[in-house]
């Protein structure tokens, strides 16, 4: 959705009332204004997956995703050692709360863990095949010695196609989420981990969140961050 679409929704839903609402948006001023006006006029605003502030919205649930950029750049830096090359990073969107935490510790952590290595990055692509496309075969070119892969923002059979197309292959490939792209990807041993949550938690959390808003609960979830699991071909779940 566009800024325009989300700020309408928002807008419409202020009008009409609501016991709550659950947010994954942009972090972006006239959406953080959005929900502050929600937030005084009663209606609680829980961000799910990544973050809306500076603002005042109820809760966040969902990942750390500091702890995932950081657990990502871990287990890149145990595949490939001390060596030098290229990492591809991708995000969906740069205003994505959630994706410029995973990226910031994570090009922090690597800079530790592998100083030789280089990092090309990419941002915009939605997870959406055609935008991603376009955007793999912009940087292509620069991704000479490619060590590793971290996609923080879908869009992974578009780009290990791209890579496929210029017989490029990472020697890891960590990617999030077990959705039912990635589920069969890393079935066939083209992603190596998956970084991901229960979402079912999450929004276990979000409804609890509006229950103690509206004092039907007497104590908030005690922990609204989910912890990472990585996911392998060896223990997918079923």
């Amino acid at each position: 959705m566009s800024e325009t679409e989300v700020l309408s929704a928002l807008n419409r839903i202020a009008k009409r009332g609501s016991h709550g609402i659950c947010l994954k948006a942009r972090n972006l001023p006239a959406i953080r204004d959005a929900v502050d006006n929600l937030i005084a006029s009663g209606i609680p605003v829980v961000t799910l997956v990544t973050d809306i502030l500076p603002s005042q919205r109820t809760a966040y649930v969902g990942l750390d995703n500091h702890s995932a950029g950081r657990t990502a750049a871990f287990l890149i830096a145990q595949t490939v050692g001390q060596t030098t090359g290229t990492i591809l990073a991708t995000r969906s969107n740069a205003r994505f709360q959630g994706e410029e935490a995973r990226e910031t510790a994570f090009r922090e952590t690597l800079g530790t863990l592998c100083p030789n290595l280089h990092i090309i990055d990419i941002n915009g692509g939605n997870g959406i095949h055609y935008e991603t496309a376009k955007l793999m075969h912009k940087v292509v070119d620069q991704l000479t010695n490619l060590r590793g892969v971290y996609s923080m923002g879908g869009g992974n059979k578009t780009i290990l196609d791209v890579l496929d197309q210029h017989h490029l292959k990472p020697n890891i490939f960590v990617a999030h989420d077990l959705d039912q792209e990635n589920r069969a990807l890393i079935q066939r041993g083209h992603l190596h981990y998956v970084l991901h949550h229960n979402l079912e938690t999450d929004l276990h959390n979000v409804f609890g969140s509006f229950l103690h808003h509206h004092k039907l609960t007497s104590d908030p979830p005690v922990n609204t961050i989910s912890n990472i699991q990585v996911i392998t071909p060896m223990n997918v779940p079923i």
